[in-house]
């Protein structure tokens, strides 16, 4: 049996091999607890160290932890009432993806985020820290603050959604990740050959956005809850995900000259000043197309177009350490 299969056995109270059976936890029955759904394809191979030392510091401060390593066993028990009974704090153990993954759980409790995926956007714009003893004295102390979510049709997020070039290369991502009968770990490696394909495979669709009775018709278009964006590209600096509002962006034209062209005032934080460069603040907005496109929520597929995006007022109760 492989280390990380021994590792899932031994910290899933139920058998492995057994999905129908969810984890046991009858002898915290009436005591708080918390936990944590670890993602265990996120990031290194650290990780399971990473959430091993969260599991003994919460121990140290009398906060018994069930690991959920299976995110078949979390996508169910989450949002269970009988199962979720006496939880005081859900951990995600990942990046973005598996904090989205996480949220549209729904979870019975307030979230705490343990940082070790590719990509942490979220937990770098709160400034959490893979610190097990930090992360373990605020969920001990139970300090929350409420964050609004975006919703993308069905699908919610807590950074950003967007259609265009970068949605088409996450399309890609995804049919590669779900190809046959195992999941795939994704990498930052695994976005070049995609990046490549939609390079040349992508004909850049007109969108259509409509906002408080603007339409804006463009090549690619950016909303955002929070202003975070792969490799820190500052689109919507102002975003706030306390306001009850969504920033968005459209670029007007398509073509890879173009987007160079773009990314490159984006980067210099001169964008809003071009001509073909529209920006807005909505609470919902509704994207269309005359040709298939679809969009994307968090680096997650949220869907074909037409979709409807809006903004979910405090409905994030996060947890952060104390200053």
């Amino acid at each position: 049996m492989s280390a990380d299969a021994t590792n899932a056995r031994r910290m899933n109270a139920s058998p492995a091999s057994d999905r129908r059976m969810p984890p046991s936890r009858a002898h915290w029955s009436g005591a708080p607890w918390v936990v944590i759904a670890a993602n265990p394809f996120s990031g290194t191979g650290a990780n399971r160290r990473h959430v091993e030392e969260l599991v003994a510091a919460l121990a140290r401060l009398g906060l018994p932890a069930q690991v959920l390593w299976d995110t078949h066993h979390y996508q169910r028990l989450l949002a269970d009432p009988r199962w979720m009974a006496d939880c005081v704090a859900v951990v995600c153990g990942g990046g973005d993806g598996s904090l989205n993954a996480v949220i549209n759980c729904k979870p019975l409790a307030p979230i705490a985020v343990l940082p070790i995926g590719n990509e942490n956007l979220f937990a770098a714009h709160l400034e959490l820290t893979v610190d097990p003893y930090r992360l373990a004295t605020a969920i001990y102390q139970r300090k929350t603050i409420k964050l609004d979510l975006g919703r993308a049709n069905r699908r919610l997020f807590t950074l950003m959604a967007s259609v265009g070039f970068d949605s088409d290369v996450v399309r890609r991502v995804s049919q590669w990740r779900h190809r046959g009968n195992v999941l795939r770990r994704v990498s930052r490696a695994s976005y070049a050959l995609p990046i490549m394909q939609s390079l040349t495979g992508y004909r850049f669709p007109k969108i259509t956005l409509e906002a408080d009775g603007r339409i804006i018709r463009g090549a690619h278009v950016f909303v955002f809850n929070l202003p975070c964006y792969g490799f820190n590209l500052p689109f919507a600096p102002d975003a706030r995900a306390d306001d009850g509002m969504l920033d968005w962006v459209v670029l007007e034209r398509g073509g890879r000259l173009v987007s160079l062209r773009y990314a490159w005032a984006v980067l210099r934080g001169i964008h809003r000043k071009e001509k073909d460069v529209h920006t807005g603040r909505a609470k919902r907005l509704r994207l269309t197309t005359d040709r298939r496109a679809w969009a994307q929520a968090d680096g997650d597929l949220a869907g074909e177009l037409p979709i409807t995006i809006e903004t979910v007022p405090e409905a994030l109760e996060i947890i952060v350490p104390q200053e």
